[in-house]
């Protein structure tokens, strides 16, 4: 029998894509999967979304308290050997926990594994300053966290994530596990997709949140340096 993935969707205001979310997870050639959506204090129809989806996921709600908290209480209630996150705005393809699954059981000294990714512009939208060659419709090595399929116990080797960094705490994660000396294995097929958008989270427009962002990174790079 395959082992337990458990899926984790932090959720906060994602009306606009989260259904498209779910639905590529259920979307998937692999079983069994636990799917837990953790709501963090969404303000607009998302929990009515979730509700929806009650027969197939789990919902946690807990008042808003950032991203980092989100996926911390997911993974607490996580029972799978093996852990995913997919961000409420990204989608799965329909072999990407297959795929990575496989790969891990045949590498049992590799504790993380990421498939290749492609981006795509949401409808309607101009492409953004930020999006660099090579992001968009090609395919690409990317370490956000839908990418991840991670064994659990990784967890108690690096911690949590951090609730400092509002925004760069899976960066912060990554580095941690690099540091620890822990590789990081790649899956050599395009398995997921990451949509670009006007409120994507590490590239939101506010001057004030876009300085927040750049203390976040500049105080890990200070960290890795010591």
């Amino acid at each position: 029998m395959n082992p337990l993935v458990s899926v984790v969707i932090p959720v906060y205001n994602a009306e606009h894509f989260l259904e498209q979310a779910i639905e590529s997870i259920l979307a998937q050639d692999y079983a069994p999967l636990e799917i837990i959506a953790v709501n963090d204090g969404s303000t607009d129809a998302s929990a009515d979304i979730l509700r929806t989806y009650a027969e197939y996921i789990r919902i946690i709600d807990q008042k808003n308290s950032g991203v980092a908290s989100a996926r911390n209480k997911g993974f607490a209630a996580a029972r799978g050997e093996y852990i995913s996150f997919l961000d409420n705005d990204d989608i799965f393809l329909p072999r990407k926990i297959s795929a990575q699954v496989e790969y891990l059981e045949k590498h049992p000294d590799i504790h993380m594994c990421v498939p290749l990714c492609e981006g795509f512009l949401e409808n309607g939208v101009q492409k953004p300053g930020w999006v660099r060659d090579g992001f968009l419709d090609v395919m690409h090595r990317n370490l956000s966290p839908s990418a991840w399929l991670i064994r659990k116990q990784l967890f108690s080797y690096v911690g949590a994530f951090d609730p400092q960094y509002s925004i760069a705490s899976d960066t912060d994660w990554v580095a941690r596990v690099l540091k620890a000396g822990y590789e990081i294995g790649t899956v050599e097929q395009l398995l997921w997709k990451k949509r670009v958008h006007q409120k994507n989270a590490s590239h939101i427009l506010s001057l004030s949140e876009r300085a927040n962002y750049n203390r976040e990174l500049l105080s890990l790079i200070v960290k890795k340096a010591k």
